[in-house]
């Protein structure tokens, strides 16, 4: 594995089509197009209708689904698992304590009485205590809130369980991450691009964005644009480890005054990233900027992906419906998929790792 220390990189020569892999890992790098495709079997889950919009982000925490849908009042709707009842709004939309303007899920404690949400309008951390649920209306309260000291916007933060936090860079910076301390404090960055980038050229990492998850104190990234993902353990301020970091598709982009993904042969990629016992697990786009333009529905995976956690890729399976949310039961053993006609879906996954090559 790869050590990795918080300091600039030297200036990499730009190349038209570039593949990210390590030649370590290009041996196990398999064509996530060519690969044979199983079809998913899935039940619907819910039997009454959702009564939500899809979601931008859909997880689960404790008994209970909490559906990110940009609503203009509050961050998600929470939905009891055991027969999808609504029992209410989380976190209120607004400028007070606990309130959010940009909400985004930011991480859970191990036995997921504690959950983080991130504003990155207001650049702050809040932190919910959710007891068990023993009524039909959700209960939570506040139990802090804190500032970072840096102006800088984040696109996508998580919590590691060592209390720090990996922020997905949004521009400016030679390192795809930012590292905070748990008083929200810069302490450092890291994270190689994944295509070159000259230092008078990081305007903008919007070609980069993508879908953050942590498990423990590793984080996992997935571009959406193209289909880079990547690895790092980040143990503290001075311990770094990258696990794996790899463009499976060799990328065609330019520059103008930024970069710039060339919108007929990109290949969309990555819409939701879960950890799951030995497994990364992704939703998967597969179209071009300019084939989703013309057919908006292609934005939504169809395609199911799974990589071991040395980003190996494993597995591939197409849901008959579209949906690019995905999460699973406190056992592992159910997967939940949040489907555009906002129902939930679900396979077990013993029937889905039967088919890995």
């Amino acid at each position: 594995m790869k050590k990795y220390r918080p300091i600039f990189l030297s200036v990499l020569v730009i190349a038209v089509i570039v593949s990210a892999c390590t030649s370590s890992e290009k041996k196990h790098k398999a064509d996530i197009l060519a690969l044979k495709s199983y079809p998913i079997h899935t039940e619907q889950y819910n039997k009454q209708e959702l009564i939500t919009r899809y979601p931008w982000e859909f997880h689960r925490i404790k008994d209970n689904f909490f559906v990110f849908n940009g609503m203009l009042t509050s961050a998600a709707l929470v939905f009891r698992m055991s027969d999808g009842f609504p029992l209410g709004e989380f976190m209120l939309k607004g400028m007070g304590p606990g309130e959010c303007l940009t909400p985004r899920y930011a991480g859970c404690s191990q036995d997921e009485d504690t959950v983080y949400i991130y504003d990155s309008s207001k650049s702050k951390m809040v932190k919910f205590y959710f007891p068990d649920q023993h009524t039909d209306s959700l209960a939570y309260s506040l139990v802090e809130e804190k500032r970072s000291s840096s102006d800088k916007f984040h696109m996508a933060t998580c919590r590691l369980a060592n209390g720090l936090t990996v922020a997905f860079n949004g521009s400016g910076t030679r390192h795809l991450f930012t590292l905070y301390n748990e008083n929200q404090d810069s302490i450092g960055s890291f994270g190689s691009l994944p295509l070159p980038v000259e230092d008078d050229r990081l305007k903008s990492f919007l070609p980069f964005q993508g879908i953050m998850v942590t498990e423990g104190n590793t984080v996992y990234f997935g571009c959406k644009l193209f289909p880079f993902l990547c690895a790092y353990n980040v143990e503290s301020q001075s311990d770094i480890e990258q696990r794996f970091s790899c463009n499976y598709i060799p990328t065609p982009y330019s520059y103008t005054d930024r970069i710039s993904i060339d919108r007929e042969r990109n290949v969309s990629s990555f819409r939701d990233i879960k950890i799951n016992g030995d497994y990364i697990w992704t939703t998967f786009m597969g179209g071009s900027l300019n084939s989703i333009e013309e057919n908006p529905d292609e934005g939504y995976a169809k395609t199911l992906l799974v990589f071991n956690k040395k980003g190996e890729l494993l597995g591939k399976w197409e849901f008959s419906n579209r949906g690019s949310h995905i999460c699973f039961s406190e056992d592992g053993k159910i997967l939940y998929h949040f489907t555009t006609d906002t129902n939930i879906e679900m396979v077990r996954v013993e029937d889905l790792l039967k088919d890995l090559r």
